[in-house]
């Protein structure tokens, strides 16, 4: 597509391109004509940037807010998220050489400039321009061409709405277009949530899956080891609210070490765990995760369960000493396994120990929660869908540890105010909230939620974090599942 044809076109005829952008995000003439202009703006700031490029793209790839399945991703067991109409932006251009040049709109990220090579190193931890990094070098195959491309993002960052997966996202897809690859989406998915540890996170696929998967109207139940996606319908008559709680979340540099010790904590529970069932069922079974169990293990029950909770991961708990004991290994053999991180540290044993217990718990919980969510669903019911997501926010309060007082401050707000359902959205630590509301009730909610927490719960206790009343429909909204990644104005 040529730059200036392009925007000639837009200015001349931008009502000739908005069934295709409704059709994407699932909004109204005026907010089309919005993204229309934006993708105008965007041209001619990328033809001042490079005015030596002349074909050029569009592609976008969607956050997405998880509808229930909260850190159950990379333990093989599902999730429900939907993609969801704030996005990542790349107009790129391929070039002839192999280095990838790329400019932020926002003026806060810094020039990136890095060649294709297996020799070409991360940045330092935390900075943007390993995303793109991620999203390019998992591929290894030699000779690929590099790209000129200005970034735009509206995903709020550090919010648990998976702003970083969806760069990664993108940058890969810019990167296919630019060599001419037509990837089979599910196995880029799983590619690429394989990729996005370059930047330190031990994650599962359900950001990367989502958001190149995404569906209009639809939530995605994502299944792990084998990938699999399942289509589920939202029914029209409730709607999902976002309320971020202005708390960031980030998992970089000393936040990434609390996002990290849960996957840590989740395998040493089930090595316990399988170390018991070696014993206790003279079984050759040697589960790599939790979902594995829950799937295969042919006595898995609620019986089973209560067992492991009772016998096995019985204690509040764990020193190294008392686990290295347990699994039969020595300190040494359980930091190479277990706690070594991707950039060569160690993880140090938390203060308080090793909570197995609670994580085996929740994960177990969350996964079978997922299920009779899906279930509630296909059957219409609003109810018990709702009842589901305020028990995931009190395992994930609870058990897996990850709320914060704001986001309990507005979950426990959200349900007096009429929400169905109510739970935190994503990593935790800070971040999102996602509501469930009938559409009818939407109004009176947001109304609501605006005044009790951004014009006097954040006043009150967090005077140094700025509300700007302009722009509070930035922080409440209500999210629309929308389509997947791809190019915009093929």
């Amino acid at each position: 597509m040529n730059i200036d044809y392009f925007i000639q076109e837009l200015k001349k005829n931008l009502s000739k391109y908005i069934d295709e952008i409704k059709n994407i995000y699932q909004c109204d003439d005026n907010s089309a004509l919005e993204y229309l202009n934006l993708c105008n703006n965007l041209l001619i700031e990328f033809k001042t940037l490079f005015p030596e490029s002349k074909e050029i793209g569009i592609i976008r790839a969607p956050g997405r807010v998880n509808l229930i399945g909260e850190h159950t991703d990379y333990n093989a067991l599902p999730v429900l998220p939907i993609a969801i109409d704030k996005n990542i932006i790349i107009i790129f251009s391929p070039v002839n050489d192999s280095t990838i040049r790329i400019y932020n709109h926002d003026p806060g990220f810094e020039y990136r400039e890095f060649e294709i090579s297996e020799n070409t190193k991360p940045y330092e931890t935390g900075d943007w321009g390993n995303y793109v990094k991620a999203g390019v070098l998992w591929n290894k195959e030699k000779g690929k061409k590099g790209f000129n491309a200005l970034i735009y993002g509206d995903i709020p960052s550090a919010a648990g709405l998976s702003s970083s997966s969806a760069l990664v996202v993108a940058s890969a897809l810019t990167f296919l277009q630019s060599n001419n690859i037509n990837p089979d989406l599910l196995l880029l998915a799983d590619e690429l949530a394989k990729a996005e540890q370059y930047v330190g996170t031990m994650g599962g696929g359900m950001d990367q899956t989502i958001s190149l998967l995404g569906k209009e109207n639809k939530a995605l139940q994502i299944n792990f080891h084998p990938l699999s996606v399942k289509e589920v319908v939202i029914p029209n008559e409730i709607c999902f609210v976002v309320i971020n709680s202005l708390v960031k979340a980030p998992k970089t540099k000393n936040a990434r070490l609390k996002y990290n010790r849960r996957p840590i904590e989740c395998k040493i529970a089930l090595d316990v765990v399988n170390k018991y069932i070696v014993n206790r069922f003279n079984s050759a079974f040697n589960y790599s995760f939790i979902g594995n169990l829950v799937k295969s293990f042919p006595s898995f029950n609620q019986n089973f369960i209560n067992d492991i909770l009772d016998n096995v991961l019985n204690k509040e708990s764990y020193s190294t000493a008392q686990i290295v004991n347990i699994l039969g290994i020595d300190e040494e053999q359980f930091k190479d396994k277990y706690l070594l991180l991707k950039d060569g540290s160690y993880f140090d044993e938390p203060h308080d120990g090793f909570k197995l217990r609670q994580r085996f718990q929740y994960v177990i919980e969350e996964g079978l929660r997922v299920s009779r969510a899906v279930d509630a669903l296909e059957n219409n019911n609003i109810t018990l869908f709702g009842k589901l997501m305020v028990e995931s926010y009190f395992g994930a309060r609870d058990l897996y540890e990850i709320s914060t007082p704001e986001i309990d401050f507005l979950v426990r707000e959200a349900l007096k105010c009429g929400a169905i359902g109510s739970r935190l959205t994503g990593a935790g630590f800070g971040g999102c909230v996602i509501n469930l509301i009938y559409k009818k009730d939407a109004y009176s909610f947001l109304e609501k939620m605006k005044d009790l927490y951004f014009f006097k719960y954040i006043p009150e206790t967090h005077p140094e974090i700025s509300v700007n009343k302009n722009i509070v429909d930035n922080y409440i909204f209500i999210c629309k599942p929308c389509r997947g990644a791809g190019l915009i104005f093929s």
